[in-house]
């Protein structure tokens, strides 16, 4: 059986079919490879997350790990933006947004309710490491006071009466001063929030 065709507009002597061949011959000859990224734009998605970091958060860098398999088997590509003293929250998430990241992950943010919130309206975001009830945003943390408890009571079983903790630095994303004294109360960091699990935990096993 001899197969046929469609042919080219104004050229009916020539088949698609042969012109498919020629042209994936030149393309291999010159080395091209498809654009994914115009092909995802032109249907209205870029599939990809964007991450914020802080660049000398080392346990940070153990989650952007985490995220390229688990992205990639979901057909996701990841884009970091990082922070730094010399590079606000802002910036790093406003560059996010400007690539079209379909949802956006922010490590450790220190950002106010009211920022992180507007981020929220913006694009489909998931916060680690910080409580935010009532905030447009996905919060994903650890339960420090449960595992602060049970490290205490560990150590009680062992017999110690007397602890102390270590108080971390707060992030290096955040110059000092650049929150408010007033507003800590209300944004604390996860850093302030371990704190106060600490002197709670400590004073009922006093």
């Amino acid at each position: 059986m001899k197969r046929t065709g469609p042919q080219v507009p104004d050229q009916p002597h020539v088949r698609t079919e042969t012109v498919g061949i020629e042209v994936s011959g030149s393309a291999e000859e010159l080395g091209y490879h498809p654009d994914n990224a115009a092909r995802l734009l032109a249907r209205g998605r870029s599939r990809t997350l964007g991450v914020m970091v802080t660049v000398h958060q080392s346990f940070q860098a153990d989650l952007v790990e985490g995220s390229y398999p688990e992205a990639e088997r979901l057909g996701y590509d990841v884009l970091l933006s990082a922070t730094a003293p010399t590079r606000d929250e802002a910036k790093a998430v406003e560059a996010m947004l400007s690539q079209r990241c379909e949802a956006l992950i922010l490590l450790g943010p220190n950002a106010e309710r009211s920022a992180l919130d507007e981020f929220g309206r913006r694009a489909v975001v998931a916060v680690v490491g910080r409580r935010l009830p009532g905030v447009r945003v996905d919060s994903i943390h650890t339960a420090d006071t449960k595992g602060i408890r049970q490290a205490v009571d560990h150590l009680v079983d062992l017999g110690h009466r007397r602890a102390n903790s270590a108080r971390p630095p707060e992030s290096p994303s955040s110059p000092p001063g650049s929150r408010p004294p007033s507003a800590l109360p209300f944004w604390p960091s996860p850093a302030a929030t371990r704190r106060r699990s600490d002197r709670s935990v400590m004073s009922a096993s006093a």
